[in-house]
C-alpha cells in the first residue's frame, strides 16, 4: 500500500494556530503548495505527521510526472548536512541519490532538485548556524532548486 492511498491531507493556514487572530487566515492545500514555485517551511507540533507529509511530498513529485517530469526529490536530514560547505552538500546529494557530483552540480544548477530536509530545527546540535548559513549558500548558488523544509 502506498501513502498516497492512505495520505489524509492535513488542515494548512498561512498563520500559526497559536494567533488568535484570524483576520487574513486562509486555509492552504498541500497539493498546491507542492505544485507551486514557493520553498516551503512547515511547522507543527511533534508527533503531528511533519515528516510524513515530506514522504507525501516524495512520492506526490515521483507521482505528478506532468508538473514536475524534471524534478528529483532528495529526502535529507538536516543534521546529516555538511557544515563546511556547498561541494559537500553536493557530495551528501551524489551519495543519496548514487550519482556523480558532476550529474548533481548538472541537476542543481538546472534547478531538478527538491530537497526535502527533516529535523531542521534541532537545536540540540551546536553545528545548526554552521548547517543553515551552508544552506542558505546552497540556495543562493542553486536559485532554481527547491526547499521543503520542516519545523517543530
Amino acid at each position: 500500500m502506498e501513502l498516497s492511498e492512505v495520505f489524509v491531507e492535513p488542515m494548512l493556514s498561512n498563520k500559526s494556530s497559536f494567533n488568535r487572530d484570524t483576520e487574513d487566515r486562509k486555509t492552504l492545500f498541500l497539493n498546491d503548495l507542492l505544485k507551486s514555485d514557493l520553498n516551503l517551511l512547515l511547522a507543527g507540533r511533534p508527533e503531528f505527521g511533519k515528516t510524513t507529509i515530506l514522504r507525501y511530498a516524495k512520492e506526490f513529485i515521483l507521482r505528478q510526472e506532468k508538473h514536475f517530469e524534471t524534478k528529483i526529490p532528495v529526502s535529507l536530514r538536516f543534521g546529516d548536512l555538511s557544515k563546511s560547505n556547498v561541494k559537500a552538500i553536493i557530495r551528501h546529494i551524489a551519495k543519496a541519490l548514487r550519482q556523480t557530483e558532476m550529474q548533481v552540480e548538472s541537476f542543481a544548477s538546472l534547478g531538478q532538485l527538491t530537497l526535502l530536509i527533516d529535523d531542521f530545527n534541532d537545536r540540540q546540535d551546536i553545528n545548526h548556524e554552521k548547517r543553515v548559513a551552508i544552506l542558505r549558500h546552497f540556495l543562493e548558488t542553486y536559485p532554481k532548486c527547491r526547499l521543503y523544509t520542516l519545523i517543530k
